[in-house]
């Protein structure tokens, strides 16, 4: 079986690769350059480009040569610059909090890297991602679950794929803990075992979203006042942009003295450009709408399931009942939309528009599909 693994340059791929050639595997390399011009641009003077960038083709070739298999370097810079950065700017720009990586994985990364692979004879594609992918004897279906190390597992961002994709896709890593992988990257004397990992979104490395959504999406950041949910006015905010729901540092509000409840924001009104702030006992939500889901492990529910759920990729699963339905458009002839309404068993802080919400039952990826 051939398989094309996605070599990012950093420790996770390395191994990954590593992993299936001694499994038997026909295996060769591919670096996806992924950065556009225009973040790329951005970026100039900074060392340790991301997403295909100079370092991490070098380090990927390297690695490819001590393992001894092929390597190429794919450019799928202009999908990425469509699919995710100009998502990412939209979805800010109408006061959304998008999740840039299920964009990348959903409609790039996995599609893209899978096509190509197909192109040059390839069975099927490979990445370092933590993730365990099974097929359902009874259903026939291709499943996702949680990695067995719960610190590391990526499911979260990995619901939107297909089941064309999980079919001819291997993650040789569901298994392992970061340090069993670097461990092993130093056992074969890998230059990469510890290399750091990414902590921000890899097109805008500083953090700094509103400076980038000014530079790169030509979005200014205007100030405006903060609110309780009463509308009366407590400080001003530097931008919209600059927050997100649930966020408790950098909420700016007067007087401040030591006795001072915080405040977390729970609405933006972009209308009106004001911030909504209140205390930790208004911050909770009882639930959410989901739109576009994507059924993984089970086709889709006729009724309520009793699921657990995470609305960020860091949570904790929590649990909820979700029921399945239809939105019917306002004219006629329009398709109806699927929709899930989730309904939490607990108050849950930070749940924002454009994020992600992933169904389990247990370590079962059952679906998801984006907060609305």
């Amino acid at each position: 079986m051939r398989v094309m693994v996605g070599m990012s340059g950093g420790v996770d791929s390395s191994v990954a690769a590593l992993l299936l050639t001694q499994q038997g595997y026909d295996v060769g390399g591919a670096t996806l350059r992924l950065l556009p011009q225009r973040c790329a641009d951005r970026m100039a003077g900074q060392q340790d480009v991301p997403c295909g960038g100079t370092t991490d083709v070098e380090d990927a070739r390297r690695i490819a040569a001590r393992i001894g298999i092929d390597h190429r370097v794919l450019d799928f810079s202009k999908a990425f610059d469509h699919q995710v950065v100009d998502r990412f700017i939209r979805g800010y720009a109408a006061g959304l909090t998008p999740n840039p990586c299920v964009d990348c994985n959903r409609t790039v990364k996995f599609p893209a890297l899978l096509e190509s692979a197909r192109s040059l004879g390839y069975d099927a594609i490979a990445t370092g991602h933590y993730a365990r992918i099974e097929r359902d004897a009874r259903s026939g279906r291709f499943t996702l679950r949680r990695a067995a190390d719960p610190a590391k597992d990526q499911s979260y961002v990995l619901y939107a794929l297909s089941q064309d994709v999980l079919a001819h896709t291997v993650l040789p890593l569901g298994g392992l803990s970061k340090p069993d992988v670097r461990r092993i990257a130093r056992a074969n004397g890998f230059g990469v075992s510890d290399k750091p990992e990414s902590q921000d979104i890899c097109f805008i490395r500083d953090g700094d979203y509103a400076n980038f959504l000014e530079e790169v999406g030509d979005i200014r950041c205007e100030p405006g006042d903060i609110v309780d949910a009463g509308g009366i006015v407590l400080g001003r905010h530097h931008g919209l942009h600059n927050y997100t729901i649930g966020q408790r540092k950098g909420v700016e509000v007067t007087p401040i003295s030591p006795r001072s409840r915080p405040y977390y924001v729970i609405a933006k009104d972009l209308a009106g450009n004001r911030l909504v702030v209140g205390h930790q006992e208004e911050a909770g939500f009882s639930g959410c709408t989901v739109v576009r889901p994507n059924w993984v492990s089970i086709a889709r529910p006729e009724h309520p399931l009793h699921v657990q759920v995470k609305t960020r990729y860091r949570q904790e699963p929590i649990p909820a009942t979700m029921t399945p339905g239809y939105l019917h458009g306002r004219h006629a002839g329009e398709a109806p939309m699927e929709v899930v309404s989730v309904e939490f068993e607990q108050l849950v802080d930070g749940v924002a528009s454009g994020q992600a919400c992933v169904f389990y039952r247990g370590s079962l990826v059952l679906g998801g599909g984006t907060i609305a």
